[in-house]
């Protein structure tokens, strides 16, 4: 995979907690930010298992008729908006 260079600014107090972080890792700041941010970016690259099973169980609904829609018209008549 080919990497990209990217120059970020932090503020330094981040930076002292997350260098902390990195020697009781025993590892580099730049090692412990590129990790926790390649971490964060596969988490939110797609949906979490718990949304995926809660759509799965929603168009199971929906295939068997079993679920009750309400117009935007009806939602904004109700809400008085």
């Amino acid at each position: 995979m080919k990497k990209m260079r990217k120059l970020i600014d932090l503020d330094p107090e981040v930076i002292q907690i997350l260098d902390e972080e990195a020697k009781a890792q025993n590892r580099s700041l730049k090692s412990l930010i590129e990790k926790t941010v390649t971490e964060k970016a596969h988490r939110v690259s797609e949906p979490s298992e718990s949304y995926k099973r809660m759509m799965d169980d929603m168009l199971t609904k929906l295939d068997q008729g079993n679920l009750k829609f309400t117009s935007a018209e009806e939602v904004l008549k109700r809400y008085e908006v």
